[in-house]
């Protein structure tokens, strides 16, 4: 019997090691870096939980641009924003086009119209080298 137990604890911890390997390869990235280097411009973001302080009732429309290298949205007024993505649900696909969650796939230089909700710059995490006029935390849209 003794040998038994040991053997069933042995299991027991390689099966609760198993299930820590594959938690971590699920992860979601901490940051956008894989997603501004293949975009070729800087990707700002934030956790999916976002800044309290944005809501999820605005929405930002303008035109997708990089600019001085950061990914930004230009209003029809000149006003430059700086749209934080969340971190695990957004993504760029094989055309270069962006997305989060279910939303729809936008490309730079497309005209779009983000949900989300806007913030002082200082309640983002903005890339270096990157400035704006203001921030907008992009809600994720559920798939």
């Amino acid at each position: 019997m003794p040998e038994f137990r040991a053997a069933a604890a042995g299991l027991a911890t390689f099966l609760a090691g198993l299930s820590v390997v594959g938690c971590s390869a699920n992860e979601p990235a901490s940051d956008l870096s894989d997603v501004s280097a293949s975009l070729g411009a800087a990707v700002a973001g934030h956790p999916s939980e976002g800044p309290d302080a944005g809501g999820d009732s605005a929405q930002l429309i303008g035109t997708l641009e990089a600019l001085d290298g950061c990914v930004m949205v230009r209003m029809d007024d000149g006003t430059v924003i700086m749209p934080s993505f969340p971190i695990g649900w957004t993504e760029l696909d094989s055309s270069r086009a962006l997305s989060w969650g279910g939303g729809s796939a936008v490309r730079l230089r497309d005209d779009v119209e983000i949900g989300g909700g806007f913030v002082p710059v200082s309640a983002v995490d903005l890339p270096d080298g990157c400035e704006a006029d203001e921030a907008f935390v992009v809600t994720p849209l559920a798939p």
